[in-house]
């Protein structure tokens, strides 16, 4: 109850603080969880094929509710935040520190933690498929992660002059 409170109004205190753009787009984060963490690579390829941002330039983070053992995508999971909705763990610090052009969200619940996570990493443009998250969002694309939701993605980006036609 008292880390709900506090991570909750974390969640108010990130969203309140956009972060700049930059055009056109030269970074971006994937979010997944375990249910896309398997095709995350190919997932990133996709995004970086439709975006134009190259490959190099894409992070892949894990959502996890618990610590599954060592996996090749690096997990954040709660015990990596304090009370205050603050990243502590120096493993996965680095993600919430850097600034994305792009994050994308392809976490599939609707969780406070999937929301402090995502809402922490500093982007200066969101895009998720949850349409019940619009106010974490700059854009929502109702599609299943893979090669509809990319392409769907790279023709808004395009449309609203974020990437290189």
């Amino acid at each position: 109850m008292f880390k709900k409170y506090f991570w909750e109004k974390a969640v108010r205190r990130y969203l309140a603080h956009p972060v700049s753009r930059r055009i056109p787009f030269e970074s971006g984060l994937l979010l997944v969880d375990e249910r896309t963490a398997p095709e995350a690579a190919s997932l990133a390829d996709r995004l970086s094929a439709r975006t134009g941002i190259p490959r190099a330039r894409w992070d892949i983070l894990k959502v996890d509710r618990k610590n599954n053992g060592p996996s090749h995508i690096p997990a954040v999971i709660p015990a990596h935040f304090n009370w205050k909705g603050e990243p502590r763990d120096p493993a996965v610090r680095p993600f919430f520190e850097k600034t994305y052009d792009l994050l994308v969200d392809l976490t599939a619940l609707e969780t406070l933690f999937n929301r402090l996570v995502s809402a922490a990493v500093r982007a200066g443009f969101r895009a998720g498929n949850r349409p019940d998250r619009t106010a974490c969002f700059d854009l929502v694309i109702d599609a299943p992660p893979g090669e509809a939701f990319a392409t769907e993605l790279a023709k808004y980006l395009r449309a609203m002059g974020f990437i290189r036609p």
